[in-house]
């Protein structure tokens, strides 16, 4: 008897731990996908009212609109077009001066450092399995520390630029970069979380996950206009997605 009493306890608080896990995660549901590791087990809070995830593998990614937070040093920036400024760097301190530098894209800029470079917006499309960020006409920051162009650029303040082959300088941690052209740069493989809101179009085999639980395969989804996170994991020679999409989305 004693024995059977205590077997009903343990019942008991397995119950009530069971019930306490389940109001927990009430609002999630786990999935399971193939990646290049192997089988792993996922679990996807599931969207709020208005909203839907998508989650997969990648094939072809736009994005305009992207807050990409900062992105680490070395980067390649090339021009869609040359001959023309393409971007100006201000607040800079070269040789302990106040000074700008203006990149004329006639080669790509090479630009390496301490510090990052944050842009406030940007496009983000993946092309052939790498991801490319393109700015145009947007800004960013650069921040404190010191940086290197490997790059002809014209350097001046105030008057008449020089020309230079590569040029050191430092940030204090509110020199800026403004493109005036279109240029871009491919990131390295490396998962990454972005945010909107902006526009969102992706394709490749995906999965649309709704508020109440239901799933469909789909192939294709986008976001006009809206706010979104998404999450990019390298995965394979492309990408898997997990993004969650607030507004009108559609998806065939």
């Amino acid at each position: 008897m004693k024995y059977f009493v205590s077997l009903l306890a343990v019942v008991a608080l397995v119950g009530a731990g069971t019930k306490l896990a389940y109001d927990r995660y009430d609002d999630e549901i786990s999935t399971h996908t193939s990646t290049g590791a192997g089988e792993r087990a996922l679990t996807l809070k599931l969207p709020s009212q208005n909203q839907v995830v998508v989650t997969g593998s990648l094939s072809v990614l736009d994005v305009k609109g992207a807050v990409l937070g900062a992105l680490g040093l070395p980067l390649t920036i090339n021009a869609e077009r040359s001959g023309v400024t393409a971007a100006s760097i201000e607040g800079v301190v070269i040789n302990g001066s106040g000074s700008s530098i203006q990149w004329d894209a006639g080669r790509p800029l090479n630009l390496s450092g301490a510090g990052s470079f944050t842009p406030i917006t940007a496009g983000l499309t993946l092309s052939k399995g790498s991801l490319q960020v393109a700015f145009s006409g947007t800004s960013g920051r650069l921040s404190k520390g010191s940086y290197r162009i490997d790059t002809p650029v014209a350097v001046g303040k105030g008057g008449l630029a020089t020309a230079v082959d590569q040029v050191s300088f430092t940030s204090d941690g509110n020199a800026t970069i403004a493109f005036s052209r279109t240029a871009a740069t491919t990131l390295p493989r490396t998962a990454r979380k972005v945010t909107g809101p902006g526009s969102v179009h992706l394709e490749g085999d995906l999965t649309l996950i709704k508020p109440d639980g239901s799933r469909t395969h789909i192939s294709r989804a986008e976001l006009p206009s809206g706010p979104f996170e998404l999450l990019l994991t390298p995965e394979g020679r492309g990408y898997r997605v997990e993004v969650t999409l607030q507004g009108k989305v559609s998806s065939s």
